[in-house]
């Protein structure tokens, strides 16, 4: 007799630590504290990459800068109205220069990590963004299940980033994918890490949540979001952290 634990069981992601051959970690494009921390959870067979990727994007210094001028616009705009402060801003010199004279934002090789452990995401949190992230995002992720970080490099200012694909659809099918079994019970936590998106490029002026699919999305889907600089967002309620 065929059980639902039988066919739950064929249709299995492993752990890293279960992977016949071990992966290596990458060097990353953009220094990156945090992803820093997970790669060598890969290198320590303590995370894998499910997928990787060769595209190191780059966009024009202008028009980067530009997009970088209209995030910190609002950002101030949305502070100054609902008294928020959380004192972060992103510079055009973070992103390093490519050959082409453009400036490279991508960050990792892999937009994908599989954490074994939730304690060692909590633990690369706080490595790379202090203790109150760590604590704050201990007591919002389930710590008895893996993990699973997926990365949006965009920098557009306009919401493309959780707003439009593919990054939307990105979001709904990994965390799919990867978060849930096959009979839908959920497996990992999903957390996904904007590393070029200032935390109020998810509200409105008003301090509520951005009304759009991908938000929608996301708040149904993310068990926490990581912006900029490790401000964190608790998708459910859509609050600061």
């Amino acid at each position: 007799m065929i059980t639902a634990e039988g066919i739950r069981s064929e249709f299995v992601w492993p752990l890293a630590k279960d992977l016949a051959k071990p992966q290596r970690g990458q060097q990353l494009y953009k220094d990156d504290p945090f992803l820093r921390c997970v790669e060598s959870l890969v290198d320590n067979r303590r995370a894998w990459l499910p997928i990787v990727g060769k595209t190191k994007r780059t966009e024009p210094e202008p028009k980067l800068a530009a997009w970088l001028v209209k995030q910190r616009d609002k950002m101030q705009s949305v502070e100054k109205l609902n008294h928020w402060s959380k004192n972060v801003t992103i510079n055009v010199k973070e992103f390093p220069l490519a050959p082409n004279s453009k400036r490279i934002i991508a960050t990792a090789k892999s937009i994908l990590y599989l954490i074994d452990s939730t304690n060692d995401l909590v633990e690369c949190i706080g490595a790379a963004f202090g203790q109150n992230a760590k604590t704050e995002s201990a007591g919002i992720l389930d710590v008895s299940i893996p993990a699973v970080v997926f990365i949006s490099n965009s920098v557009e200012s306009g919401g493309r980033a959780f707003s439009g694909d593919p990054f939307t659809g990105q979001v709904s099918a990994f965390s799919r994918i990867f978060c849930s079994d096959i009979m839908g019970e959920k497996e990992r936590n999903f957390v996904p890490y904007y590393p070029h998106q200032l935390y109020t490029q998810f509200f409105n002026k008003n301090g509520k949540k951005v009304a759009n699919k991908g938000a929608n999305i996301l708040q149904s889907l993310a068990d926490l979001i990581i912006t900029a600089k490790g401000v964190l967002i608790e998708p459910s309620e859509w609050r600061v952290l």
